[in-house]
């Protein structure tokens, strides 16, 4: 008797065995309602099975592919793109809530040794925080934020592809980090990328070897930089006016330093305009300008106006305004007037009224 019960004991024990979920192989095997159904007391034992716990709960409600092409597209594009134009890939509220919650249910979360759950806390990290919040905080689409685009989503992604070289979806989007947009005129058409991290561009590189599609398009981009360039610089050592003076904008668009940028754009535009390159005049009077090179700066006014540049004769009418030659003040607001700029009326009352112009005298 005593044997059959034990028999009995043992049969009932594989039956109940047989009928508990292995969760994990139910997450892995992508049944998520499952998941979410059967394990939430078997999947709270560590952080990476919190984290499972929580992905189960995204994916049962946003489904993994619906996931990725948000991530992908919002990644891609502008977030102010995404947002406005493509936003109805976010088909409601519920999906956004769900995000949102999945984000703030594992960033306490220390994963440090599963490189494909770093790369997908990047993911949500991303969507949740630059894509769905940012656009709607900051009206530029820019990411501004306290460091955390650095640790949930740079170093997430840094580590995941580190730990796995093999990842290209990783090396992508790391290497992406890399590279900056470039407007090359007269081809506004052409697709240009300059490198901005040389340590996080070999990644970008590999992602390309290893044929990720837009990893080659980008390479190919920062290529077709380079021979820009390298033609741009053979054209201006030859004399071209038109070659310096997209040197001297390219300076002024790179160098960031003040008056660094200034300083280094300046010998372009000065070569280009007297090699007859008008537009360079402009770009001359303004770098004249913010360098307080006062009697360059007048002196570029004064052979803007002769082409009838209101902007120009309003800052000379500012100039002898401050010099305390009202009469010639006014003939330059007059000018200005005539020329149908906007704000010379409102310098001639000001002449009237005030001692120095509404823009002050500081740039003479």
């Amino acid at each position: 008797m005593n044997y059959i019960f034990m028999l009995l004991s043992i049969f009932v024990v594989h039956a109940l065995n047989a009928q508990q979920p292995n969760c994990d192989e139910l997450f892995v095997a992508g049944e998520y309602d499952r998941v979410v159904e059967q394990c939430e007391d078997k999947l709270n034992k560590n952080d990476f099975q919190r984290f499972q716990w929580a992905v189960a709960q995204l994916y049962s409600k946003v489904q993994p592919q619906k996931f990725e092409e948000i991530f992908f597209i919002g990644h891609m594009f502008s977030k102010m793109v995404y947002e406005y134009k493509t936003g109805k890939k976010l088909n409601s509220n519920l999906e956004k809530y769900y995000i949102n919650e999945a984000f703030k249910n594992i960033k306490s979360l220390q994963i440090t040794n599963q490189p494909e759950a770093q790369l997908l806390i990047a993911k949500i990290y991303y969507i949740s925080e630059i894509i769905l919040q940012k656009t709607e905080q900051w009206s530029d689409g820019s990411s501004k934020d306290n460091g955390d685009y650095q640790k949930y989503f740079l170093d997430n992604v840094k580590s995941a592809a580190d730990a796995n070289p093999a990842n290209t979806q990783a090396n992508f989007l790391l290497g992406k980090e890399s590279i900056k947009y470039k407007h090359v005129e007269g081809d506004p058409n052409g697709v240009y990328r300059e490198i901005s991290n040389k340590q996080l561009y070999p990644y970008l590189v590999k992602a390309a070897e290893q044929g990720h599609e837009f990893a080659q398009v980008w390479v190919d981009a920062v290529n077709h930089w380079h021979a820009h360039l390298e033609k741009l610089n053979n054209s201006a050592k030859s004399g071209s006016p038109g070659a310096l003076y997209r040197l001297g904008m390219n300076t002024l668009a790179e160098v960031e330093e003040e008056p660094a940028r200034y300083e280094q754009a300046l010998p372009f535009f000065e070569q280009a305009y007297k090699k007859g390159h008008q537009p360079s005049l402009k770009m001359l009077s303004m770098t004249y300008r913010s360098l307080r090179m006062a009697d360059q700066f007048v002196e570029t006014l004064h052979a803007l106006a002769k082409r009838n540049d209101a902007e120009a004769m309003l800052k000379l009418g500012d100039y002898y305004f401050c010099q305390g030659d009202k009469d010639s003040a006014r003939t330059w607001y007059q000018n200005a007037q005539s020329n149908n700029n906007p704000l010379a009326q409102y310098a001639l009352d000001d002449l009237n009224t005030s001692h120095s112009p509404y823009a002050g005298c500081g740039e003479f």
